[in-house]
């Protein structure tokens, strides 16, 4: 079987400056014993494909929550392109997660009722400002890219297979072309052949159009390029 290639944006790695630094981050629930998150750092750049590793309950959703802009950190600092993302106000936190991230959840969260390729042109709509006719066409050929025919591109999200609903959450979070894309436990309802298909094909997206790849994983994730950053994570702390 022919390798399937990576999709392809209109933006080269050259136009994209994406660095990442995270530094002594910290979180704490109310009412835990202990701290979600204890004073984890790291840094990547452009190109980059960064797998945090660990138990569950280890601080990887947690993690990721605060570099997407969904949760407040309680201490540290994320500097993302340039600028502390920690300590935006809401109004620019928003923008930032409409324009320059993209989340894949384990629970692929796909908006009920609609197609395949209407839960993928939907965000092009708002976030790239195509014509409905531009982004249904752009999310047939994204969605063609990650394994889908033409009829499961019109087949209702709640009636596709776990798999290619995965595979509709994973184009409908990468057809704005987010600058970083994380994804929580992404090949969970996979089997290893087409888990390795898609982490194959996400990071070479992310080495050819230098976007930075953060995926949290609570076991080996087969295709992850050998290059990878490695940080585990026990007990919200990061292993040396």
């Amino acid at each position: 079987m022919a390798r399937r290639q990576p999709p392809r944006s209109n933006q080269s790695p050259q136009d994209v400056t994406n660095t990442l630094e995270v530094d002594g981050l910290a979180r704490r629930f109310s009412g835990a014993a202990s701290p979600a998150l204890g004073g984890v750092s790291f840094s990547c750049g452009a190109g980059d494909t960064v797998l945090l590793a660990g138990p569950s309950g280890s601080g990887k959703s947690t993690l990721l929550n605060i570099l997407g802009g969904l949760d407040r950190a309680d201490g540290g600092t994320v500097r993302f392109r340039g600028r502390s993302i920690t300590a935006l106000g809401e109004g620019a936190l928003a923008q930032y997660r409409a324009r320059e991230v993209g989340i894949v959840f384990q629970h692929h969260l796909l908006p009920p009722g609609l197609l395949a390729r209407e839960a993928v042109a939907a965000p092009l709509l708002w976030a790239r400002g195509l014509s409905p006719a531009v982004a249904l066409a752009a999310a047939d050929d994204l969605l063609r890219r990650l394994g889908l025919d033409a009829a499961e591109c019109r087949r209702p999200v709640q009636n596709l297979s776990g798999g290619q609903r995965q595979r509709v959450a994973f184009a409908r979070a990468i057809a704005p072309e987010p600058a970083m894309l994380l994804a929580d436990e992404p090949t969970a309802q996979l089997d290893d052949e087409s888990a390795a298909r898609v982490v194959e094909l996400l990071t070479a997206w992310a080495a050819e159009e230098g976007r930075i790849l953060i995926i949290a994983s609570h076991h080996p994730l087969p295709g992850l390029p050998a290059p990878a950053q490695t940080i585990r994570l026990k007990d919200g702390k990061r292993e040396s």
